[in-house]
């Protein structure tokens, strides 16, 4: 018994093999496939970005041409790494299992207004296409975007001065402000924020200050990422932005 006792207590459980390339890229490269983008390199170090999109098709270089996200890229990420990933459902177990897989590759190009096929036209931003994909996971913070967040305010403490969101994320959030406070890269900054009769104070440093949109509608935008937050504040932030994300 403690012979058998010991050797099932060493043994290790055996890692599921990943299916097969070709059933990865005829899972995965199906036009409306949702996608999942993560910037690699970006302001807010170890919360990098994650934006939703949606594989529209793939060109005659096999490249994908994916749905614009929101916050928009624009020429200006062009050349930057993005990692691709896909959730998809396995059935080599019983009930099936969830797996999330991708690549790693540069933004090639960003059209407006792109013949995507014969009927469908649209904003596109072009990477290549894999040659191999890899088991991923999405280790950085969901970034909610401003329209999923339309009743959490947000002030700059202590004078109350109430700032336009435009995301926010476990780890820090993007907002625009009267051009009379001026925020500069490496300060700090008290924030406030509120949604209904719950309100979450937070800490942060000033990450990057930058603008979204053409020249004309450019709206500035100041990007901070949160000190580490008490744990209390934490579970109650990341409960917000799931419900706000759910629509609860």
């Amino acid at each position: 018994m403690g012979f058998f006792g010991i050797t099932l207590r060493g043994k290790k459980k055996r890692a599921l093999e990943l299916p097969s390339q070709t059933m990865l890229r005829d899972t995965c490269l199906r036009p409306g496939r949702q996608v999942e983008l993560l910037l690699v390199t970006d302001a807010w170090g170890n919360d990098s970005d994650v934006r939703l999109s949606r594989l529209h098709d793939l060109d005659q270089q096999d490249r994908l041409l994916l749905a614009q996200t929101f916050p928009p890229l624009g020429h200006h990420n062009v050349g930057q790494l993005l990692e691709i990933t896909f959730l998809i459902r396995v059935d080599d177990v019983p009930g099936g299992r969830r797996l999330r897989v991708g690549y790693k590759s540069p933004l090639k190009a960003v059209h407006n207004d792109y013949l995507v096929r014969p009927g469908l036209r649209g904003d596109v931003l072009v990477v290549d296409g894999p040659q191999v994909l890899s088991k991923f996971t999405l280790r950085r913070h969901y970034r909610l975007p401003a329209d999923l967040a339309q009743d959490l305010e947000v002030f700059l403490m202590p004078w109350r001065v109430q700032v336009r969101l435009l995301d926010i994320s476990v780890g820090g959030m993007r907002f625009s402000h009267p051009r009379a406070r001026h925020l500069s890269v490496g300060e700090g900054v008290d924030l406030l924020l509120i949604c209904g009769s719950l309100g979450i104070p937070v800490e942060g440093k000033v990450v990057r200050n930058g603008s979204l949109g053409s020249r004309e509608e450019a709206i500035p935008f100041t990007a901070v990422r949160f000190n580490r937050l008490a744990p209390v504040h934490e579970r109650q932030l990341a409960s917000l932005i799931n419900d706000l994300q759910r629509g609860t």
